[in-house]
């Protein structure tokens, strides 16, 4: 597995599955002042001997200096943090070497100083002096853009000396900060950078003169081996500034295992066997060597010489950890705690293995303690965060991880956890999630994060984007089996479903059986019509995670759609118990009750979820169709209504509210609604179809022509459309062209050929109706009656026009016969009932009309029952039933106040009844309206019993006169 100098104290994941831990880097040292003359910058590698390897094979003829600021846990910005951010200095500085023509420059110097405020001061040094070259300009720039970590006092200071080609000029010089020559001689590196920020002196400055350097042999200088001083520690000394004398001297004697041999070194324990020193360096070799046991058993015998030398507990505890002794290691660290409380690193040491061992809480608090002591270092928050997560704490820890990343901005994993969790438990957070990620890419090489990500988008159904970062991973690894499925899961959510089953089912080949495969795989199956498949990958998800909501949504939604309605409705019921704030489960159970013959128990459901989500459109109209199952018509408009003022451009909205305003007979109101669609959309074949449907009810046959133009233009091959053109044609009179239209209907549709003939002879009947020619129409119903004596249609049309013709007697026997044939129905009971009314035959005829009002109020057909009641007042009228008359005339008015008839039945009633100023407001009304108009006899009639109204009410009658 390849490991980034970032991931350095981290913990990675191996493609094997396998979790292991990066080696931290080692502490960057403190620059100190030295008496003997050395140059005013101080050598501080901050990786360890494997690392160091690992880098010159990365980045050969490249050294990395720590020049000033305190760096540690204790200083002014963590290790961690100043390790990532160099790395990421030093990777776009290996980019630009690799693009440097080797003629323009040889070797140089890139200094680099970050200050408090993410303010940065870049230099560079050449050799040849006169060299150029563009890409330091475009480096400087890149460098700039890095994000520095805060930090708490500065400056901190880091050069690189690169070598580019080999140089045999001895006189060449190079420097760090050239610009800063003077007063680093004057003052220091660290005051000099202090006062190139603008920054006051340190309060513990001690100004003294740095000899000056012109030769590279200050560099050579610095990597001499000086041999350790024998250590002692001064009593005055406090706890923390012994530690970390004793710290400093321990890195010293390890540093002579690369100095000398095994056999120099076991010399020198013989010869010197009290000295410490190469006792030290000999546990080190083992060390180097990744010989734990042997490594331990030299520092049992060192910690047993100096047991209180607690640097020595804290080596023993790091090999017994990586020998697999937790019990030992936590032993060491325990006593290094009791020894040194102060040191930070033995708290975080001890917590890892704390978590290990799934002691969630002492490891918390292990990680809390090392917080208080090292306020800067990302570090503990970051392990504190992962403690968190086991604790099913994600808000706590979640503030951990912000907290990490804000003190070490470069942090990788850091920001990789809290873009997974940001994705993971906050929804709202989700470009939160998508920047993390894509921050955590740029600094890491785990191919996890990209799945991570293209899961983040997956979510936010950014499907293109998602399979990018998934193809990504699989041109690295083609079988990378998380990778398949999560491809699996964005084919499905794009709808390409059979290159979805191939990659989930190669998912799952891999290894992969994750619920969430099985669960995409079970909706393709399903879109595919392979319902058994879909079945089985659905139980196997909920087997391997019986209590996973969607598993059980899809469940019932198979269930459903196989009508198997009890199973369906048992998984919504589960799944709402899961999830009671999840709304697709209460939607689906309110679909289940209505299938049900339920609607009442829907209304129960969809009213739950109102008040939960008063603005969710979809909900008023969910609740709208139990509703209107429920014959509560008011109620459904209303929420139609509401529905609409919440999403006034949602045309599936206006179009379900026109299709219900179709069945409710409003369609002047179901006009509006498809027009409105027509609006939003621009075009849309279905809303045209209805509105032109509408448009011949209303008798407005050229808009409706228009319509069916631009269907038949669309679609030339379409039947209906003709059929529809052809209708309207006839209704105008335009037989010829009419007939074509019906020509080439038959011609694509020939079993329609009768059902052609009768809707162009019904089309002339309704012409002739509205012209007043009865005798015509009469002769064109005949005909229909002859032509398909076992269909209704002519009997239903003759009944019509001899209503109009006043020939009751037969009307009623015509309407009889529609009634025997058909059944019952609410219109043809109405007009039945008034027929019967013009005839006198007032209880044949009540009990007509009082089955016509309840099929047509239960039905929410408002204009059939406008006619109904207004059938029902005449005839109550006739039997003296005043009371009951007002107020069916009353209501027939509010449901269709533009009908003339029900204001003539009313006029000549209030005429026999002498009274004469509302009769000549109700005939005058009679005769304004035309929806449906009067019969030609019932108009002039009105015409007459007006004109008696005029007279009478022009003559006064003797009572008035006396």
């Amino acid at each position: 597995m390849k490991v980034r100098g970032t991931q350095a104290g981290c913990q990675v994941t191996c493609a094997c599955g396998k979790i292991s831990r990066v080696p931290s880097l080692s502490e960057l040292n403190d620059y100190q002042g030295r008496d003997e003359a050395t140059p005013t910058v101080n050598l501080a590698p901050i990786q360890s001997d494997v690392e160091t390897k690992r880098a010159a094979l990365s980045y050969p003829n490249l050294q990395f200096y720590h020049c000033c600021g305190r760096v540690g846990r204790t200083g002014n910005l963590s290790s961690l943090a100043m390790n990532h951010y160099v790395e990421l200095v030093r990777w776009r500085l290996w980019q630009t070497i690799k693009s440097i023509e080797h003629a323009s420059v040889a070797e140089f110097v890139l200094s680099v100083a970050i200050a408090p405020g993410d303010r940065k001061r870049i230099e560079f040094d050449l050799y040849p002096k006169d060299a150029t070259s563009d890409q330091f300009e475009q480096l400087s720039k890149q460098i700039r853009e890095i994000q520095a970590p805060p930090i708490h006092d500065g400056p901190i200071a880091f050069a690189f000396l690169v070598h580019i080609r080999h140089v045999n000029d001895e006189e060449r010089s190079l420097s760090v900060f050239p610009s800063l020559s003077q007063s680093m001689k004057s003052l220091g590196v660290d005051e000099a950078i202090r006062q190139a920020f603008g920054m006051a002196p340190a309060p513990d400055t001690v100004t003294r003169r740095e000899p000056e350097f012109t030769t590279t042999t200050w560099w050579h200088r610095l990597l001499l081996w000086r041999r350790p001083k024998p250590h002692t520690v001064s009593a005055e000394l406090t706890a923390q500034e012994r530690f970390l004398a004793q710290e400093h001297w321990l890195q010293q004697c390890e540093s002579m295992a690369a100095e000398f041999t095994w056999l120099d070194l076991k010399r020198a324990v013989v010869d010197a066997p009290d000295d410490l020193r190469y006792r030290i360096a000999f546990a080190a070799k083992h060390f180097q060597q990744e010989a734990w046991v042997s490594a331990i058993k030299w520092y049992d015998g060192l910690v047993h010489q100096a047991p209180n030398f607690t640097p020595l507990l804290g080596r023993r505890a790091s090999l017994n950890r990586r020998a697999g002794n937790s019990a030992g290691a936590l032993r060491d660290y325990s006593q290094a705690i009791e020894q040194a409380p102060h040191e930070a690193s033995y708290w975080v040491e001890r917590s890892s293995i704390y978590a290990e061992l799934k002691a969630w809480e002492q490891a918390a608090a292990d990680l809390n303690q090392a917080i208080q002591l090292t306020p800067i270092d990302p570090e503990p928050h970051f392990h504190r965060a992962l403690v968190r997560l086991e604790q099913h704490k994600p808000a706590e820890a979640k503030d951990d991880l912000r907290e990490a990343v804000r003190l070490d901005p470069n942090f990788g994993h850091a920001h990789f956890r809290l873009g997974w969790l940001y994705s993971c438990i906050d929804a709202d957070k989700a470009a939160e999630a998508i920047e993390h990620l894509s921050r955590a890419i740029t600094l890491t090489d785990d191919a996890n994060i990209w799945l991570h990500r293209s899961l983040a988008y997956l979510a936010q159904n950014k499907f293109a984007l998602a399979m990018e970062d998934c193809d990504h991973v699989l041109a690295v690894e083609p079988d990378h089996a998380m990778a398949q499925g999560t491809r699996g899961r964005i084919l499905q959510c794009e709808g390409r479903f059979e290159e979805a089953i191939v990659a989930c089912s190669r998912a799952i080949e891999l290894g992969h059986e994750h619920a969430a495969v099985y669960l995409a795989r079970a909706i393709s199956y399903a879109s595919t019509d392979q319902l058994t498949l879909a079945t089985s990958d659905c139980d196997a998800a909920l087997a391997l995670e019986p209590n996973n909501v969607w598993a059980i949504q899809i469940h019932g939604r198979l269930k459903l759609q196989t009508g198997d309605l009890d199973a369906a409705m048992d998984s919504f019921h589960r799944a709402r118990e899961l999830a009671p704030d999840w709304v697709e489960p209460r939607e689906q159970l309110s679909l289940v009750h209505r299938l049900k013959e339920n609607p009442r128990a829907s209304v129960e459901e969809q009213t739950q979820l109102i008040e939960r989500q008063p603005s969710q459109a979809s909900h008023y109209v969910n609740r709208a169709f139990a509703f209107t199952q429920l014959h509560e018509y008011t109620e459904a408009a209303n929420d139609y209504d509401r529905a609409i003022e919440l999403e006034p451009e949602n045309e599936r909205i206006f179009f379900l509210r026109g299709i219900f305003r179709v069945n409710c007979q409003q369609p002047e109101l179901a006009l509006a609604d498809f027009e409105r669609v027509l609006a939003i959309t621009g075009d849309d074949d279905n809303a045209r179809v209805h509105r032109a449907n509408l448009l011949m009810q209303l008798n407005r046959y050229q808009e409706a022509i228009d319509d069916y133009a631009q269907l038949i233009a669309k679609y030339p091959e379409n039947p209906h459309a003709y059929s529809g053109r052809a209708f309207a044609l006839a209704a105008l009179g335009n037989t010829d062209r009419a007939q074509q239209d019906a020509n080439r209907v038959i011609e694509m549709s020939p079993e329609s050929a009768d059902g052609v003939h009768r809707s162009t002879e019904t089309a002339n009947l309704y012409r002739l109706m509205r012209s007043e020619e009865y005798d015509a129409a009469l002769t064109v119903a005949d005909q229909i009656v002859v032509d398909y004596p076992d269909q209704s249609l002519g009997y239903r049309l003759r009944a019509y026009v001899r209503w109009e013709r006043e020939e009751y007697v037969e009307s009623y026997d015509d309407y009889t016969r529609v009634i025997e044939m058909d059944g019952p129905t609410s219109d043809c009971l109405s007009a039945r009932g008034q027929v019967q009314t013009e005839l006198g035959e007032w209880d044949r005829a009540l009990r007509d009309l009082n089955q016509a009002v309840d099929m047509a109020r239960q039905a929410g057909q408002s204009m059939v029952l406008a006619y109904a009641l207004n059938g029902r007042s005449l005839t109550l009228a006739g039997m003296e039933r005043d009371d009951e008359s007002d107020r069916d005339f009353e209501e027939s008015v509010s449901l269709c106040p533009t009908n003339p008839w029900v204001y003539y039945h009313r006029g000549i009633r209030k005429f026999h009844l002498h009274e004469l100023a509302e009769a000549k407001v109700l005939l005058e009304l009679a005769l304004e309206f035309n929806d449906p108009p009067l019969s030609k006899r019932k108009k002039q009639r009105a015409k007459n019993v007006l004109e008696k109204v005029m007279v009478n009410r022009a003559t006064p009658s003797r009572s008035s006169e006396s």
